[in-house]
């Protein structure tokens, strides 16, 4: 793992384990480039920023609600116009191949398909989160935020955990689609196919088992 410091950029409080985090810094000048192995996305809360992503072979400027999405090892830096405020949400990249795999049972039947599927996403994004959602994205990175500073969730790690998928799922549908596909759908475009979903084989535990167990 790189060693953000050395680049100027703030590594969030990280518990041994913990599948997610976030932090929200201030910064003033330039950031990076740093790259992390874990997933990233940095919401932009205020101010505005010129970001580069893959090595600084492509530019974006960046605004209050646009949010870069990182892959797991993918460089990013920032220059701020002045100053500007972000909040940046970590995840291991374990914690995110599960929930593809939950997301696609039907087609995504081990971790090692989940895990493909990941690296075959897009390596960075910006994309942009306005209106209602745009301040609900802030409230639940600053929560997470003050969470990680506070330590591990412990009893609260289920509400902690809801807000981190949130999040997650807010951005996750902005994501383009197709040759560089969004997380949770394949390159073609098969989320919105017709199939049996795995939830509708609820079946419960037939009395042989249960005087096994």
């Amino acid at each position: 793992m790189l060693d953000p410091a050395a680049s100027g950029a703030a590594w969030p409080p990280v518990r041994p384990g913990a599948p997610f985090c976030a932090r929200v810094s201030v910064w003033r000048g330039p950031v990076g480039p740093v790259a992390f192995d874990w997933f990233e996305l940095v919401v932009v809360l205020e101010g505005t920023g010129l970001v580069a992503l893959r090595d600084e072979d492509e530019r974006v400027w960046v605004r209050p609600g646009s949010v870069v999405v990182l892959l797991p090892n993918v460089p990013c830096g920032i220059v701020p116009d002045g100053e500007a405020r972000v909040a940046r949400l970590f995840y291991r990249p374990e914690f995110l191949v599960d929930q593809i795999r939950w997301a696609d049972p039907s087609r995504v039947g081990d971790r090692w398909s989940a895990w493909d599927r990941l690296e075959r996403a897009a390596p960075s994004q910006v994309v942009e989160v306005g209106g209602a959602e745009r301040a609900e994205l802030g409230a639940l990175a600053g929560g997470l935020a003050a969470t990680a500073a506070a330590g591990p969730p412990l009893g609260g790690y289920l509400n902690a955990a809801s807000r981190a998928l949130r999040a997650l799922g807010m951005v996750e549908e902005r994501l383009a689609t197709g040759a560089e596909h969004g997380l949770f759908q394949d390159a073609g475009g098969g989320a919105g196919r017709a199939t049996e979903p795995c939830f509708g084989r609820v079946r419960p535990v037939c009395d042989q088992v249960r005087a096994a167990v």
